[in-house]
């Protein structure tokens, strides 16, 4: 159905695009469009930066473009043509305008009561897990352990270096219209001891700060001896973005795990590794290109990857909505009903009527900020790369990439990529989650591989999507469907935010259940790329206003050799050629012009010592205590909850499961105290986890003691 079919909301829409014009300055016919594309090349020298004011106050850098033809100075859109250059198209205005508030928006609607979860360490689950954290802040690959502590009402952070462990003690306190974290206990430094987001954006540079004391060689991942590629950050050159509001908000989640753990990040295990806190394993691209996007233009700064999905949306010019803001508190001025991330004001172009039809955003999993930019920028690169210098040559590209959620894997950035929100915002906090409710594990990566499973029965893939996303999260399909009254058209592609969407993969196969190989996943991106061919090509289509779709290969290249290795760069040459080919789709059907991609990836990735493995697992098990589920430093511990109460017959005692209320039988239950005379002090439960013990003469119950061997054992006093 094509937007906007509504004659009345036609007109509204033009009025407000007439009153943005008025304000912020328009062309005659209420447009400015961008001049012709700039040639691939002349981006070669774009890292030679010139300072500029950004929109929102945010230094950056405007490149100069290099001599390349007759034509080269004309490349840039707006900051380097005439004033009074005439760049207008032929045809009408776009149909919505949007910029930025010129004074923050305030809450004008009911202020909704602040709801957190904090699923953590309550009184039951203490004991175990003091035993559990001192094991592991006892082994030298652990970095951080972190939880919720409801005793304390406030989250917990306890590590740092092995021979100086610490304490970070964060409270979060809500306000009327905001909330705060505040540290109450330790100091970030002695954890983290830097949270700056801006490093290592170059490659040379990314070089030099490496080191390889040992002179470890992996030449089976086709590396050579003394490979400048193989190093590791030190502790000095190491840099953790954003670390309490990234680790806070996991626990949000209503399946958040108990606790969660932070090895160093060159103990992840693994040649190429993502999942923990650090920088470069947080450091996702982010380009912003096309239609509506400032051009030729690299910032000097680090965006975050909640920001893709409000900085599509505004760029749509849709009309925004009151929700849950960044704070967790209610605000105005959203463009999804809850959004923790901001508009990238600073990428769009600042005429508010120079906005595109049609977005398409494409995530590229495990595409590192610093290798892309070296393989667009450089004046010799290992492979080439024209449609990624297109792309950059036509848009803006945050030099520092996108700091992504924590956990750093590939389905909760995913997820927080087409929702604008964190992982403990829209529920899926790990590439395997503890339903705590079924007490089953959730494969969020089942919408793309066991995608044949759910031809017969389809309901069955939205209703793991509704499970999986366990908060009040939108996706952007949803926002779009809900701010233009149903009228717009969406696809999401080989992509798990297929909530509201239009066009999905439902059709098409899958990889089958066994973990990917790069071959797997270049199979699955060629079915992407397809797909939007068939799309786009079909007149009898719609355009979508907004198409996702997900590249999977990198990550499989990363993972296997390295973010820098050769596999993983001839395996971003492959990508590229099918982002050719997409742009192709869009030229035939004559849209290009009017759209607008933003390039993301879901995470970063690192290279990972082979002779230093933190070996979780072992300490896990080393410690003794039971887990429910555990998977990529995510920690569900087994506990029980054991209730008494005096009977006729004696005392008796029901022993739950902690998560989800369950009886548990066979639990073996001592009773200290309740013998006395001819009374009992053990029993079994049954089916419906009780068993009454009768109380001797002379009985005086001091305290219950559950066992089983699948749970951790737990003591209830009864004095």
């Amino acid at each position: 159905m094509p937007p906007l079919a509504d004659p009345q909301r036609i007109a509204a829409l033009l009025y407000c695009s007439l009153c943005l014009c008025l304000t912020l300055g328009c062309d005659d016919d209420g447009s400015n469009a961008t001049p012709s594309d700039a040639p691939p090349d002349a981006i070669a020298d774009a890292m030679a930066d010139t300072a500029i004011s950004e929109p929102d106050g945010m230094d950056g850098t405007l490149d100069p473009m290099p001599d390349t033809g007759p034509d080269a100075s004309d490349a840039m859109a707006g900051d380097t043509m005439p004033a009074d250059a005439d760049l207008r198209p032929d045809g009408p205005p776009p149909a919505r305008c949007s910029a930025p508030p010129a004074v923050p928006l305030m809450p004008s609607g009911p202020l909704p009561p602040v709801a957190r979860i904090h699923p953590g360490i309550d009184a039951l689950e203490a004991e175990a897990w003091q035993t559990l954290r001192d094991g592991l802040m006892a082994a030298p690959g652990v970095h951080f352990v972190a939880t919720f502590d409801h005793t304390l009402d406030a989250h917990v952070i306890e590590g740092g270096p092995l021979d100086a462990r610490t304490r970070l003690v964060v409270r979060r306190v809500d306000e009327a219209d905001r909330s705060r974290l505040d540290v109450i206990e330790g100091t970030i430094e002695d954890i983290f001891p830097s949270t700056d987001a801006e490093r290592h954006g170059d490659y040379a540079g990314l070089l030099d700060a490496l080191e390889n004391p040992e002179g470890v060689v992996i030449a089976d991942r086709g590396y050579a001896e003394d490979d400048p590629r193989v190093g590791w950050l030190s502790l000095e050159a190491q840099s953790w973005p954003d670390p309490l509001e990234r680790l806070t908000t996991l626990f949000d989640a209503v399946d958040a795990p108990d606790a969660i753990v932070g090895l160093w990040p060159w103990s992840q295990g693994g040649t190429g590794s993502h999942g923990g806190l650090g920088l470069l394993q947080s450091q996702a691209i982010f380009i912003v290109s096309g239609a509506g996007a400032r051009r030729g233009v690299v910032i000097d700064a680090a965006a975050r990857l909640v920001d893709a999905a409000p900085t599509a949306l505004a760029a749509l010019g849709i009309p925004t909505t009151g929700g849950v803001g960044p704070d967790g508190i209610y605000a105005d001025g959203l463009y999804l009903a809850r959004q923790d991330g901001v508009v990238r004001w600073e990428a769009l172009d600042p005429d508010p009527c120079v906005r595109p039809k049609y977005v398409v955003m494409i995530l590229f999993d495990g595409l590192q900020a610093a290798e892309l930019n070296h393989l667009m920028f450089a004046d010799d690169p290992p492979v080439d790369v024209p449609a990624f210098r297109t792309f950059a040559a036509e848009g803006t590209v945050f030099r520092y990439g996108a700091v992504v959620g924590f956990p750093s894997y590939s389905a909760p950035g995913h997820a927080t990529a087409g929702t604008g929100v964190w992982p403990g915002h829209h529920g899926v906090v790990g590439n395997s989650i503890l339903d705590r409710a079924a007490q089953a594990t959730i494969n969020p990566f089942a919408v793309l591989t066991e995608l044949q499973a759910y031809f017969a029965e389809p309901q069955r893939l939205y209703d793991l999507v509704d499970r999986m996303f366990t908060g009040d999260a939108e996706t952007v399909s949803q926002a779009l469907h809900r701010a233009l009254d149903g009228e717009t058209f969406t696809a999401v592609l080989n992509e798990l935010t297929i909530g509201g969407a239009d066009y999905t993969p439902l059709d098409h196969f899958g990889i089958g259940r066994r973990k990917a190989s790069v071959g797997d996943s270049e199979r699955v991106d060629a079915l992407g790329q397809l797909m939007v061919e068939a799309l786009i090509g079909d007149p009898r289509q719609p355009v979508p206003e907004l198409l996702q779709l997900s590249i999977l290969a990198t990550d499989a290249a990363g993972e296997n050799a390295g973010p820098h290795s050769d596999l993983l760069r001839q395996t971003v040459a492959t990508i590229d050629r099918r982002l050719t080919v997409i742009r192709e789709a869009y030229a035939r059907r004559g849209v290009l012009d009017e759209t607008l991609f933003i390039l993301v990836s879901d995470h970063g990735m690192e290279l990972t010592d082979p002779t230093r493995n933190g070996a979780l697992g072992a300490a896990v098990r080393d410690t003794g205590i039971r887990t429910r589920y555990m998977a990529q430093g995510s920690i569900w511990l087994a506990t029980m909850a054991v209730a008494a109460e005096p009977t006729d017959d004696g005392l008796r005692v029901t022993v739950t499961a902690h998560d989800n209320g369950r009886p548990l039988e066979g639990v073996t239950v001592r009773c200290t105290g309740c013998g006395g005379l001819l009374g009992e002090d053990e029993g079994i439960t049954d089916a419906e986890g009780r068993v009454t013990l009768a109380l001797g003469v002379l009985a005086e119950p001091e305290s219950v003691r559950a066992s089983h061997p699948e749970f951790n054992p737990q003591t209830l006093d009864l004095r």
